[in-house]
């Protein structure tokens, strides 16, 4: 099995945008798969929302979450009625 580099996963995490033909869910879901990779149950939740807010393709929600601060759970469910 190969070695896992924690710092490699989440530059990965980090560096990846939504795809322009790439749906919400699959962009979530791959978001969901390398932090669980980084094993950073900790601050998952923040990291998820974060990156779902700032790499979106979808502008108006980037604008919604400007309005108010989400948890992980309204992130998703905002993030997929916007598209």
């Amino acid at each position: 099995m190969p070695k896992i580099y924690v710092v490699e996963e989440i530059l990965r995490f980090r560096k990846r945008q939504q795809l322009p033909d790439e749906s919400i869910a699959n962009y979530i879901t791959f978001l969901c798969e390398v932090v669980t990779i980084c094993d950073c149950k900790a601050t998952a939740g923040d990291f998820l929302c974060d990156q779902i807010m700032e790499e979106t393709i979808h502008h108006i929600i980037n604008e919604e979450f400007l309005l108010e601060i989400h948890k992980l759970d309204q992130t998703i469910e905002v993030a997929r009625q916007m598209e």
